[in-house]
């Protein structure tokens, strides 16, 4: 995997969440390419929000929202993906798909990778295709 989609620099962040995220979305990725995924972009921010990763097979262009949670105190990570949260992250992949016609041949979906990284390092995985 080229590094360029690894954000070693944000995992030095004094804020405990952002390294978190930063290393769920790492590994993410790591995953989606063992998947067959190919990794167009990452963190791509727009004002409204953010797609947290812009991935493609070969018929799907897929945004990639990854959910890192260290237990499961506040429910699974997905259940932070709102209608409204979702609604969001509809319209950025429109926009994106504006702005990128290059991708218009391939059949847009929306995935949510949930993560479960354990203190003790074992990681666990839901790759919901297709989600909403």
């Amino acid at each position: 995997m080229s590094t360029t989609y690894l954000k070693k620099d944000l995992h030095k962040s004094p804020d405990p969440r952002k390294r978190l995220g930063v290393k769920g979305e790492d590994y993410a990725c790591l995953y989606l390419q063992k998947c067959g995924l190919k990794i167009l972009e990452r963190n791509v921010r727009f004002k409204k929000g953010e797609l947290d990763i812009v991935a493609r097979d070969e018929s799907h262009i897929c945004f990639i929202e990854v959910k890192t949670r260290s237990n499961l105190d506040y429910g699974r990570p997905s259940l932070a993906l709102t209608e409204k949260k979702q609604h969001t992250i509809r319209r950025l992949a429109e926009w994106y798909l504006k702005l990128h016609k290059e991708y218009a041949h391939l059949s847009p979906r929306i995935d949510v990778l949930e993560l479960l990284m354990m203190p003790n390092g074992k990681i666990y995985v839901n790759y919901i295709i297709a989600a909403f």
